[in-house]
């Protein structure tokens, strides 16, 4: 059989279940330990128990995978656009997947890191953990900004708060 292109797999499904750990469009692993990785090539953050999640290389050949599922209470899918985005939460981080068919579009690690930068006074941005290109896809990992979503204060805010 072929290896498998990621643009074979829908967007939500780039993330697979290897056992006790998560392949990310193919190419990267992320797995769960008690420490943060010790060098500055792997990226980690907390998984918000007392653990690190860490980003690898993934293995060739690659073990065999399963599907892992949107409402999984390690790494739940927090969002999916049709087949162009998804978005997952890994403890203390957010996963992104874009489908890009545009050349020349600047991916969203740029302006992250721009204002990141800029060390701005009164308000968070996520950091940029992890960003890659992987055949017709953009990943992105981003660190988690505390607080509540918009998405989530919306149904209690009255309307002068709505306008």
């Amino acid at each position: 059989m072929a290896p498998c292109k990621i643009y074979d797999i829908r967007v939500n499904d780039s993330i697979e279940q290897i056992e006790r750990s998560w392949l990310i469009g193919r190419k990267v692993i992320l797995t769960r330990q008690s420490v943060p990785a010790p060098d500055h090539l792997n990226p980690s953050w907390s998984d918000g128990e007392g653990g690190f999640f860490v980003v690898k290389d993934a293995p060739t050949p690659l073990h065999p995978t399963t599907p892992h599922p949107a409402e999984s209470l390690i790494i739940p899918r927090v969002h999916a656009a049709g087949d162009c985005a998804a978005v997952w939460r890994a403890g203390e981080a957010f996963i992104k997947a874009h489908n890009f068919k545009v050349a020349g579009t600047t991916r969203e690690h740029v302006p992250l890191q721009y204002v990141h930068g800029k060390k701005p006074v009164g308000f968070e941005v996520p950091r940029v953990l992890y960003h890659a290109e992987i055949d017709d896809r953009y990943f992105l990992i981003t660190s988690r900004v505390p607080g509540v979503t918009l998405m989530e204060a919306w149904p209690s805010l009255d309307e002068t708060l709505r306008d």
